[in-house]
């Protein structure tokens, strides 16, 4: 839409590796991330399973690593282990006196 506003022309890119890229983004990373949150859901419930969003950035900063897309920083680090942090407090079991 900005695009339209400016009067900017806009082509998609026809290099391969960004279909390559695209596909996997929409259907390996998206998808099958999907249909493993819905497995958890289905094994241990809804309300357990929704505490493991606080789990999403710590994965995404992890893999970040992995792959090469990000340098480990302070930041990143303590994001991370605040994340963990987070589920670990959310999903602890409290035990009734």
């Amino acid at each position: 839409m900005y695009t339209g506003f400016k009067s900017y022309s806009y082509t998609l890119p026809q290099e391969p590796n960004f279909w390559f890229g695209l596909l996997y983004l929409a259907i390996l990373s998206s998808f099958l991330a999907w249909l493993f949150y819905l497995k958890l859901i289905s094994n241990i419930g809804a309300s357990e399973s929704g505490d493991m969003v606080a789990m999403f950035p710590a994965i995404g900063g992890g893999r970040s690593i992995l792959m090469g897309e990000t340098q480990i920083s302070l930041n990143l680090i303590v994001g991370i282990v605040l994340a963990c942090f987070g589920a670990y407090l959310a999903l602890e079991k409290k035990e009734i006196a």
